[in-house]
């Protein structure tokens, strides 16, 4: 049935994936690297969702079974992934651009790594809605599981 239901939903996740940035005030050359880095930060999670969508997909479709070897390192990198973007968050928060560009660097690649132990690139192409933090460590814990 949640095979069925991802199929008829998928189209209209590319509608969803469509949203407006806010505007704000930028008055100096730090709060534009911090607005920057803010913008990236919001990117890279995204695509951090789009990879947790592709590793649920895969194991609901049993090209990945929760609890193998492979799956409990991607969990592990998922995790690491995870904190690299609240590093990044932490450090946009605390006025740290430098530190902000830092973790961000580290999340993307992290996530780059993450993406090629995917057996299956399952969302290549398709727009996915964010997902909440429970739902990233949700989908992190079965795969560890």
């Amino acid at each position: 049935m949640r095979k069925l239901l991802f199929a008829l939903c998928a189209p209209m996740l590319l509608l969803c994936a469509c949203t407006t940035a806010g505007t704000t005030s930028i008055s100096d050359g730090v709060s534009s690297a911090l607005a920057v880095a803010r913008t990236g930060i919001d990117a890279t999670a995204h695509a951090f969702d789009a990879a947790l969508y592709g590793l649920d997909v895969a194991m609901d479709f049993k090209l990945l079974t929760p609890g193998s070897d492979q799956a409990k390192q991607i969990a592990v990198l998922g995790r690491k992934v995870q904190a690299a973007l609240n590093r990044a968050d932490a450090a946009v928060k605390a006025g740290n651009s430098p530190g902000a560009k830092a973790a961000l660097e580290e999340a993307d690649s992290l996530i780059s790594q993450f993406r090629s132990m995917l057996p299956a690139r399952s969302t290549t192409g398709m727009a996915t809605p964010a997902l909440a933090p429970h739902s990233r460590a949700a989908i992190l814990a079965r795969a560890a599981a």
